[in-house]
C-alpha cells in the first residue's frame, strides 16, 4: 500500500462496531476528524465519552452512503466483508478490522506531536507495528512540536524573503542545527 496522510477534518467517517478495537480506531481519527458516526447495537460506555454521534442499532447500508472513510470494527467477519464489498462498489474508503481482502487504506499505528505525525504500517502485524510505535517515540526529542513550530515559522519568513533555492538550503540547515541540539538533550 502507498503511504498517504488524507485531511478528514470535517469529513463523515463511520465506525461500524462499538468493541474495544472501534474503541481504539475511535481515538485516533478523533485527533483529526470532527465528524464520526459509530453505529453499533452494543456500545462500550467509554465510547460515549468520545467525540461522536453515537447510534445504537445495526448497521444500516443508508448508513454509509454519504461516508467519506469507514471502519468495518464489528466481531463478525462476514459482516465486516459485506461492508468492505458495499464500500468497495462505491468508491467508499474502508478498512476492517478483520483485514478482509479489499481494504482501500491501512489503519496505522500512530504517533502525534503537535503537528508532526507519524504513520507505521508493519504489512499486518499489528505487534510489529506496537513495537516500532514504541522504539519511534523513545527516539523523538521532548520538545519536538516546538522544534517543528518554529522550523515552520522560519520558513514562513525565509519563503517571503529568498528564492527557492536558498530556502531549500537554510531550511535544511535550520532543521540539522535543531536536531544537532537533541543529541545533547539526550545524552
Amino acid at each position: 500500500m502507498f503511504p498517504i496522510f488524507v485531511e478528514i477534518k470535517t469529513h463523515k467517517c463511520v465506525v461500524a462496531g462499538g468493541g474495544k478495537v472501534a474503541e481504539r480506531k475511535i481515538k485516533v481519527l478523533a485527533e483529526y476528524c470532527e465528524n464520526i458516526t459509530v453505529i453499533s447495537p452494543a456500545l462500550l460506555p467509554s465510547i460515549s465519552q468520545l467525540p461522536v454521534r453515537l447510534i445504537n442499532r445495526k448497521l444500516e447500508r443508508n448508513d454509509l452512503l454519504d461516508a467519506f472513510l469507514v471502519i468495518a470494527a464489528t466481531d463478525d467477519k462476514e459482516l465486516n466483508d459485506e461492508i468492505v464489498r458495499f464500500c468497495n462498489e462505491r468508491k467508499i474508503w474502508v478498512n476492517s478490522a478483520t483485514k478482509t481482502s479489499g481494504e482501500t487504506f491501512a489503519f496505522p499505528a500512530v504517533v502525534k506531536r503537535g503537528e508532526v505525525t507519524i504513520g507505521i504500517n508493519s504489512g499486518g502485524v499489528p505487534s510489529l507495528s506496537k513495537k516500532l510505535k514504541q522504539m519511534i517515540v523513545r527516539c523523538l526529542p521532548d520538545d519536538l512540536d516546538e522544534i517543528s513550530r518554529n522550523l515552520l515559522d522560519a520558513r514562513n519568513t525565509l519563503l517571503q524573503a529568498t528564492k527557492n533555492e536558498e530556502l531549500k538550503n537554510e531550511m535544511n540547515h535550520m532543521t540539522e542545527a535543531a536536531f544537532d541540539d537533541d543529541k545533547d538533550r539526550n545524552a
